[in-house]
């Protein structure tokens, strides 16, 4: 679950995508709150990272975060 905001005035958010370990975009479901269902199935850290692209163009990705599978 996450959330992405756009500045006052701009295009608006018109999509986002997670990854999870720098693999493929994985979709999510919604732009400014929004939510994705994964399946991490090693045991281990993982990275993970989303990215929101704006109406007009633009891309803006999130701060890398860590997890521990057990």
């Amino acid at each position: 679950m996450g959330t992405s905001q756009h500045n006052t005035g701009g295009s608006g958010i018109n999509n986002v995508v997670l990854y999870v370990d720098r693999g493929p975009p994985i979709p999510v479901t919604g732009t400014t709150n929004w939510s994705v269902v994964v399946n991490i199935p090693n045991a281990g850290t993982h990275s993970l990272w989303a990215r929101a692209d704006d109406n007009a163009g633009n891309r803006r990705y999130s701060q890398e975060i860590f997890i521990t599978v057990q």
